[in-house]
């Protein structure tokens, strides 16, 4: 009784974990075997799972677990042996109960009967099975049972896994009854043994083991190859799938295990086997709710799979005519390739209704064409195909059409475009796209000619290509034709106005005439279009395309601003210039009196009554009012642009004349406006006029004292080279009015003064020596303070001593003269001829910013 309360009390802490790194005395685990074994196997198998039987006697625990059936007790006592064969133990043991329970008609466990209990579950064969399964997953992976961390050792099973794994496959290829075990392991669940099995070829690793099995084991042990282990998989699901009559359900499963298994580098399989297995899985019929993942999937295996194995002729044809009906156009192009008949496969991409498959064609088309030589019969004929097809591939991506046509056709645009003749369209759309790329081209050639003169065969196809975009523009996009002719500027402009005039095109012939100079007959034209436009916009059925009308309009209005300003710049007739503003102005005039002759008036009678009959939401009214901001606001953008380039007496003078008897709102407060504009330009002027005339009388003033003013001669010494001048002649001196005197030989020009001229250069040189030596100061004082700062200053103001006396008196008097003459220039005007000249100017000046002042 001590002895059993002994081992119920160490039960909890070693199911916990708290003995499973310790080493547990021999005895001690006799004990706990003793207590629990024929009773309470469940606890006793889980109580060895937890404690650490390194050290123990294996043999002993090995009997216990046979003994008790603890099948996963004898797995972890198997995984402690050294002994890469022990590894097959575990499951000649489960396999022998395998056996044992399907004797003794304990088959009926399935997977799907889980909800029994525990208990009935265990001592089913299913159970045993499933255990096999994971036992061989679990050597698969190299991993230890159970997975704990233990002091110095490995998570890994062994050192010479590989090894396992080939005793493993070879124990699955034993025949037992005509069939290798793996029937016995299909029985309990194909699906699962056949995602055990496919990790030897998905997986790196267990890969490397099967195509290079390990050759040096210690027994004759030959390994068995995985094509073996395929044929035998194969013959055990037909025999299973006639066996349970599941209409060919596992074979599909198998198929489509090899299929990723075939796929996988450094497989190989025979080309009749991967032609069965693509034949049967083409045939597969998937769910609706996951039918179009599932044929995903399926293609991208057997593409693999095909991939992988090279398919002679007849095999080749028979999967060719089983994927012509199917819905796994990927495989059928591949098939059709690998048999070289192109022209199908192209007719397979134009055909399939999947965009992600049918843009492909570009790339796969580009591949062939590297492949292939010219002078091969199927490239001729896939070029003669893609000639005929150019519409369908267009449909399909214009970009890359245009590319293709680059690489086979070596930029036969043309003969494209001229198949396209009956798809305008889709003729726009490719020349447009042809355009954009060879635009750099396009404009050097047009360039060089514009340059040149020269026609170039280069130079006509291209202004070909130009004309007949934009003949497409002009009929199927005429709003875009003027964005287009501005943003390639190489178009010719006479072949733009002849085409925009021919397909009807005015705003576009407007924008050219104003390019080309000739203003009034753009503004003409822009006249015209405007005239037709506002009568939509007044007319009051057509009020649901009020709102595009008037943006229309006020566009083309400020275009002819525009035109009228490029006018006034570049004509030197100012009456032709003025009448081009005022025809803008009288149409806006005419268009105003229709507005406001449709105004309903007011009943003098009962203007409440009238009042209640006016509705807010009236289409009249909105018109009425958006029409009438419309039209203001173009009169007064007008207006206050022409003040700029015609005076205000002429405006005034032209709106009394022709539309003075006129009662139109706002103009009121348009006119003040302009008006107090004006005067107060006439103000500028006055004064700036009165100010600049004061100045000329003041500097003529002091030129006529300077010009008559008598300059003493200090004595006749050279100014620069500082000798006497001896000679009485006076063509060998120089006299300048600042009083300085030279030797003919010693002056280049006589254009300025020499002594003024070096003085003024060096005075400049000590400005900069003396801001340069400040900004250091400055520097220094920011740190040393206000008073250090001032100090220096005065100190750097003062000469150094001695330096004025040491200096000759001649050579003093004369720099003090210097020095006060250069004062004086300073302030003045060197000469009167120059300030006539400023004078001038201004006024030129002054008479072109205000043209109506006289």
């Amino acid at each position: 009784k001590e002895e059993a309360s002994y081992v119920q009390t160490l039960e909890s802490y070693i199911l916990s974990g708290k003995f499973s790194n310790e080493e547990i005395p021999e005895d001690l685990v006799k004990l706990i075997i003793s207590q629990y074994s024929g009773k309470k196997n469940i606890i006793l198998e889980k109580i060895l799972l937890k404690l650490n039987l390194k050290n123990q006697n294996l043999e002993y625990l090995f009997e216990v677990c046979t003994t008790n059936k603890l099948y996963w007790a004898f797995i972890y006592l198997k995984m402690l042996s050294s002994s890469e064969a022990d590894f097959l133990k575990p499951l000649l043991a489960l396999h022998a109960e395998l056996k044992t329970r399907e004797a003794n008609k304990k088959t009926n466990f399935l997977l799907e009967e889980l909800d029994v209990k525990k208990k009935s579950c265990e001592e089913g064969s299913g159970f045993i099975g499933y255990t096999m399964l994971w036992y061989i997953d679990l050597c698969f992976s190299n991993e230890k049972f159970p997975k704990r961390v233990v002091e110095d050792d490995s998570i890994k099973i062994d050192p010479n896994w590989d090894k396992i794994i080939c005793y493993i496959i070879n124990w699955l290829l034993v025949e037992q009854d005509k069939f290798s075990n793996l029937k016995d392991l299909a029985n309990v669940d194909l699906t699962c043994l056949l995602k055990v099995l496919l990790r030897l070829f998905v997986e790196p690793q267990l890969r490397r083991v099967i195509v290079n099995p390990p050759k040096d084991f210690a027994s004759e042990f030959v390994p068995k190859s995985y094509i073996e282990l395929i044929a035998k998989l194969e013959k055990t699901v037909i025999a299973l799938d006639a066996e349970k009559k599941k209409e060919h359900q596992y074979l599909n499963a198998f198929y489509k295990f090899f299929a990723q298994a075939g796929a996988q580098e450094g497989i190989i399989v025979s080309g009749e086997l991967v032609t069965d297995a693509v034949k049967a899985l083409s045939e597969v019929t998937h769910e609706k709710k996951d039918e179009a993942v599932n044929k995903k999937e399926y293609e991208e295996i057997m593409l693999k799979l095909l991939q992988n194995v090279k398919l002679g002729d007849g095999q080749l044809a028979k999967l060719t005519s089983a994927f012509t009906s199917s819905a796994y156009n990927e495989v059928l192009i591949y098939l059709r390739e690998a048999k070289k008949d192109y022209i199908k496969c192209f007719e397979t991409y134009l055909l399939s209704r999947d965009p992600a498959i049918k843009i492909r064609i570009f790339s796969w088309l580009n591949a062939v064409h590297k492949k292939l030589k010219e002078d091969d019969i199927g490239y001729k004929e896939l070029k003669a195909i893609i000639h005929e097809k150019f519409e369908f591939l267009l449909k399909v991506d214009i970009k890359k059409t245009t590319e293709l046509i680059d690489v086979w056709f070596q930029h036969q645009h043309e003969e494209v475009i001229q198949k396209l003749s009956k798809e305008p369209k889709l003729q726009l759309n490719y020349v447009q796209r042809v355009l954009n790329d060879k635009d750099a081209e396009i404009q050097k050639v047009m360039k060089d000619q514009e340059t040149n003169s020269l026609d170039t065969d280069e130079y006509k196809r291209y202004y070909r290509l130009l004309e007949l975009n934009l003949g497409l523009l002009c009929n199927l996009e005429p709003d875009l034709v003027e964005q287009e002719i501005k943003k390639k500027k190489y178009y010719p402009t006479p072949l733009c106005l002849e085409m925009c005039k021919k397909k009807g095109n005015m705003p576009a012939v407007a924008y050219l005439l104003k390019q080309t100079g000739d203003y009034s007959q753009s503004i003409s034209v822009y006249l015209e279009i405007m005239g037709k436009l506002s009568t939509q916009i007044l007319d009051i059925s057509k009020i649901y395309y009020l709102d595009k009308n008037i943006k229309e309009y006020n566009k083309l209005f400020l275009n002819a601003i525009k035109a009228c300003k490029k006018n006034a710049s570049a004509s030197g007739n100012s009456e032709t210039d003025h009448e081009l503003w005022f025809v803008l102005l009288d149409h806006l005039y005419a268009i105003i009196l229709k507005l406001y002759a449709m105004k309903p008036s007011v009943s003098e009678s009962d203007p409440v009554e009238s009042k209640k009959e006016t509705k807010v939401d009236d289409p009249s009214t909105t018109m009425q009012k958006k029409t009438e901001t419309l039209f203001n606001k173009c009169i007064r953008d007008l207006l206050s642009t022409m003040m700029k380039f015609v005076s205000f007496p002429t405006i005034l003078t032209g709106v009394t004349q022709k539309h003075g008897e006129l009662e139109i709102e706002n103009f009121k407060e348009m006119f003040t406006s302009m008006l107090f504009s004006y005067f107060y330009q006439e103000k500028i002027l006055e004064t700036a006029t009165k100010i600049i005339g004061s100045s000329i009388v003041t500097q003529f003033q002091s030129l006529s004292k300077f010009r008559a003013r008598a300059y003493p001669v200090p004595e006749s010494v050279c100014s620069k080279c500082d000798l006497k001048i001896e000679s009485k002649y006076h063509a060998d001196m120089i006299f300048f009015p600042c009083g300085h005197i030279y030797h003919s030989k010693c002056v280049k020009s006589k254009a300025t003064c020499f002594a003024c001229t070096y003085k003024e250069t060096k005075a400049n040189s000590l400005d900069q020596l003396i801001k340069k030596t400040k900004g250091k100061k400055d520097d220094e004082d920011a740190k040393g303070g206000e008073d250090k700062k001032s100090a220096e200053d005065e100190k750097s103001d003062k000469p150094e001593e001695g330096e004025e006396q040491n200096k000759p008196p001649v050579k003093r008097q004369k720099e003090d003269y210097a020095r006060k003459m250069l004062v004086y220039e300073r302030t003045k005007v060197k000469s009167f001829p120059l300030a006539m000249k400023e004078t001038q100017s201004i006024k030129v000046s002054i008479k072109q910013s205000f043209p109506s002042h006289n």
